[in-house]
């Protein structure tokens, strides 16, 4: 394994949440931009999402309902991956914020070098057990 700088790394790791992020804004777009009243059970999901907000699915408001889309789909993606215990609303198991960081990076350090295989293997493994 090749040693990489954490300046290296952490720039790595910000353009892939920064395409993480952008991946769901171009999904929600298209999905809000190509949906057609035909799918009434699609339409209704989605305004099952859009209740707590007072808003529904309409093209009229089509910006502004892609926009919480984005954000409900954001925070149910990375909302276990910024805990460090990986479960909803978890509570962390450092109190000490460096300390928190530092093992959130090192987490991130030992999987850089998986490939998406790997990952895809592990998932599968892990979803089993779990099953």
């Amino acid at each position: 394994m090749m040693p990489v700088s954490e300046d290296v790394m952490v720039e790595g790791f910000l353009q892939i949440v920064s395409e993480s992020r952008l991946s769901i804004k171009q999904f929600l777009k298209t999905l809000v931009t190509e949906i057609e009243e035909e799918y009434s059970t699609l339409i209704s999901n989605i305004n099952t999402l859009l209740q707590p907000h007072n808003l529904s699915f309409t093209s009229k408001y089509s910006k502004i309902i892609q926009y919480h889309l984005e954000v409900i789909v954001s925070q149910s993606v990375h909302q276990d991956f910024e805990n460090c215990v990986f479960q909803k609303n978890g509570k962390p198991k450092l109190l000490d914020q460096e300390q928190d960081r530092q093992d959130k990076f090192s987490y991130f350090a030992s999987l850089r070098n998986f490939s998406w295989n790997e990952m895809l293997k592990g998932y599968k493994i892990l979803q089993r057990r779990v099953q």
